[in-house]
């Protein structure tokens, strides 16, 4: 081979070393004056390195002629891979093709490339047989940004990033810094992710500049998100699934290096069946389209399940670090009450880091409920004590004299002369602000067959404490002529008996607004000579027969 190389090409006898020389059968014909023309032959070697790639044995059949080199009937072996094909090369341009076919681990091959080809095929193993792969391999000796790969290729058990899969597919067609997956199936069990990328990276940086895909799998979204990396994990991590969702995915994910700098596009549409978490508030047959664009998160179209009821609407995460926001509209429908309570009251212990409480005789009376809201907010993604926003909510077919606050309020009428024994309130309309760690009820209307109530006050999402002045109206809801005409009568002491209150909801303070100086000024009018209404002392009753709740 030295002898060829100094009558043809000096570098030649780089490209190959051998341990021991080949066996070579050759026909070279001669011009005149002894120049070659042509040849032709056959060589067999035992290992050797060929362009810094080891080889454990190579054959083929060589022509020559006319400045090109066809080698065909190629069989190279390295480990326990096998190709098979043929290689050309313009002896002049030095531009060459190879073709193979076989069994071939893309790492026993990375002598012939930059640093870019190992570092992609770093992120997969192949722990069983090499791949399956019909490759094309075309460029120019000493160019290595001109090299191009076309490769298809089917693998059994294989390893993406950490995540095993029973078997694997792809066409890719691979430039020094680009890899075009023209399409590409993975399958683990019953799962699967197919669809097309292309990976850039920055050859100068040695870094990732961007990626552009279409996907479409139900593997879980831990292992996609070790798959596609970082970033994609981050938009993942508030979900927790019990079986994976449906998720098609397509946009573009760019690097430092990108013009423009880091950032993300991503539209996805998911949908899951059973049960699911986000950011750890349980719900189930979620649903939803979203579209991500640097650090805003658009959410549209979203259903889920909530307590046997329908959660349905849209919303928006922007900004970084402590300044992001959330903002949504959504609206509950059909919610059962109890098991709406339960779920709330679970989380919040979850959120604090304490045990769920025991769930209370007072959830499964009031269980058949259904609850019905509608709900806007702004505010920090992180306090959610700092909201803005507003809402209505509705809740019928739930015996609401249950309620620990409506019982006292029902023990503190029942000596009057009113003797009004049960307060028997089936549904329940307010319209509520939120304001910070304040949810405002500037009217709230309680019904039922024989009585209804009227309220108005806040309560403290923080303190979990409430102020509220409430009047009962006793026959408003009935439907006979005499308790209509009683209600009418008896307004004006509905006002009288106007009652305030304060507290917690699972230990409340009742007391009358009016107190006994004043009872006559409400129903009669202002007295000159009384300058306001002597307070009344808090009044704390426990409702009769009943659990302190």
């Amino acid at each position: 081979l030295t002898r060829i190389a100094a009558h043809t090409d000096a570098r030649l006898a780089t490209l190959l070393n051998y341990e021991t020389p080949p066996a070579i059968t050759a026909r070279v014909r001669l011009a005149d004056g002894g120049r070659p023309v042509s040849a032709e032959g056959m060589f067999v070697t035992g290992p050797l390195i060929a362009r810094n790639v080891p080889l454990d044995a190579t054959r083929g059949r060589v022509a020559w002629a006319g400045g090109r080199i066809e080698v065909t009937d190629i069989e190279l072996r390295t480990g326990a891979s096998l190709a098979q094909g043929t290689y050309s090369m313009d002896w002049q341009t030095r531009d060459f093709r190879f073709l193979l076919t076989g069994r071939l681990q893309p790492g026993a091959i990375n002598g012939w490339f930059r640093d870019w080809w190992p570092r992609f095929w770093g992120n997969f193993d192949f722990p069983g047989a090499p791949p399956e792969a019909d490759v094309e391999v075309a460029g120019r000796w000493g160019w290595p940004w001109l090299t191009r790969v076309f490769v298809q290729a089917k693998a059994g058990p294989s390893v993406i990033r950490g995540v095993s899969m029973d078997k694997i597919q792809t066409r890719l067609f691979i430039r020094p810094g680009h890899f075009d997956g023209l399409e590409f199936l993975a399958e683990q069990g019953p799962h699967a992710a197919r669809g097309r990328f292309t990976y850039s990276h920055n050859l100068t940086a040695r870094a990732f500049r961007s990626l552009d895909f279409a996907v479409r799998t139900d593997l879980p979204p831990d292992e996609v998100a070790a798959i596609a990396g970082p970033r994609l994990a981050t938009i993942l991590e508030p979900y927790d699934f019990n079986s994976p969702p449906e998720v098609d995915a397509r946009g573009r994910l760019t690097g430092a290096t990108a013009p423009g700098g880091a950032g993300a596009t991503v539209d996805l549409i998911v949908r899951s069946q059973g049960p699911m978490t986000f950011m750890e508030f349980p719900l189930e047959n979620l649903g939803f389209r979203a579209s991500i664009e640097g650090n805003r998160v658009s959410v549209e179209s979203l259903t889920a399940g909530f307590a046997g009821g329908l959660v349905s609407g849209r919303g928006e995460v922007d900004g970084t670090g402590e300044d992001r926001r959330l903002g949504f509209d959504g609206n509950l429908i059909g919610a059962h009450l109890g098991e709406s309570i339960r779920t709330l009251e679970e989380y919040s212990a979850l959120r604090a880091g304490l045990p769920p409480p025991p769930q209370s005789r007072f959830q499964q009376r009031i269980a058949e409920g259904r609850l019905y809201m509608d709900l806007s907010a702004d505010g920090p993604l992180k306090d959610p004590y700092n909201f803005k926003g507003m809402g209505n909510l509705q809740i019928s077919g739930a015996n609401l004299g249950e309620i620990n606050m409506l019982g006292i309020l029902s023990a503190l009428l029942r000596p009057t002369l009113l003797n009004h024994s049960t307060l028997q309130l089936d549904t329940a309309r307010a319209n509520f602000t939120i304001e910070g760690n304040r949810v405002v009820f500037p009217e709230v209307k309680l019904t039922g067959p024989r009585a209804a109530i009227d309220a108005r006050g806040h309560y403290r999402l923080d303190a979990k404490t409430v102020d509220f002045m409430t009047r009962v109206h006793p026959f408003e809801e009935s439907r006979s002529l005499l308790s209509a005409a009683l209600d009418t009568l008896l307004t004006p002491l509905s006002s009288v008996l106007e009652v305030h209150l304060t507290g917690s909801l699972a230990n409340p303070n009742w007391a009358f607004a009016y107190g006994p100086t004043s009872l006559l000024r409400a129903i009669m009018g202002s007295d000159p000579g009384e300058r306001g209404p002597a307070p009344a002392p808090a009044i704390t009753p426990s409702p009769a027969g009943g659990e302190a709740e």
